[in-house]
């Protein structure tokens, strides 16, 4: 419909990852991604030219979040990562919700792989952890 017009904010959403509320993030547009793993239809061509579709199962995905060098979030999930590797929690969970409309992903428990990258120089650098979940839901995507 012409004549609309739609805001964006980054301070509208809430990431939570575990139940705890995240700030501190990084610099950049690209602070939250969230990325399935692979395509979820695929094709085959026959010989003669016609076409079948697949529909895979796997709706795994990959986020990742990037905070400032010095965040304690970077705490929080170097604890999350040790607990899981100790097994004295079952997984890491993530939303990202917009508080406004409501839209945005929200993921079902999985791990984290890895502890972040640790970078210092002539200033603090940004730190990534990413996060594999075995399924990641688009919520109130609207038109």
């Amino acid at each position: 419909m012409a004549g609309q017009m739609r805001t964006y904010s980054f301070t509208h959403h809430i990431i939570l990852v575990n139940g705890r509320e995240m700030e501190n993030f990084g610099e950049g547009d690209d602070v939250i991604t969230a990325e399935y793993r692979e395509d979820r239809i695929s094709d085959t061509v026959g010989a003669d030219g016609n076409m079948q579709a697949s529909v895979s199962a796997n709706q795994s995905a990959e986020m990742v979040l990037k905070f400032l060098g010095t965040a304690p979030e970077n705490d929080y999930l170097e604890s999350l990562h040790q607990q899981f590797v100790d097994g004295e929690i079952a997984g890491v969970s993530v939303s990202v919700l917009n508080a406004i409309t409501g839209q945005g992903v929200i993921a079902t428990t999985g791990y984290i792989p890895k502890i972040a990258n640790f970078a210092r120089g002539t200033a603090s650098q940004d730190r990534e952890w990413t996060i594999i979940v075995p399924k990641l839901a688009v919520q109130g995507a609207t038109q």
